[in-house]
């Protein structure tokens, strides 16, 4: 078994996490910007605190993606971060 065949499905895991974690990352990044373009549209301060929650929660995100009880706590704060920024959307208009 010393040249064993890789099973296919290794590979597809490995690129999967690849695509998963530059996901994550430019989700943070999304949430940063978005925060500070709509703080320097209406200088509401919940569009600050959303981008900081969004790339926060990206963190353990990051590490447990949706597996409890972190993983699943992360996405439940990102929807937090997201519902700030909504918020602050809406105090703009």
């Amino acid at each position: 078994m010393r040249n064993a065949p890789r099973p296919p499905i290794g590979d597809l895991y490995e690129i999967g996490d690849r695509l998963g974690h530059l996901g994550v990352v430019l989700l943070a990044v999304a949430g940063l910007l978005t925060g500070l373009l709509l703080w320097l549209r209406g200088r509401s301060p919940l569009a600050l605190a959303g981008g900081a929650v969004v790339a926060l929660a990206c963190v353990p995100f990051y590490r447990h993606h949706v597996f409890p009880p972190r993983g699943v706590l992360a996405l439940v704060v990102v929807g937090v971060g997201l519902a700030l920024l909504a918020a602050a959307q809406e105090r703009r208009v």
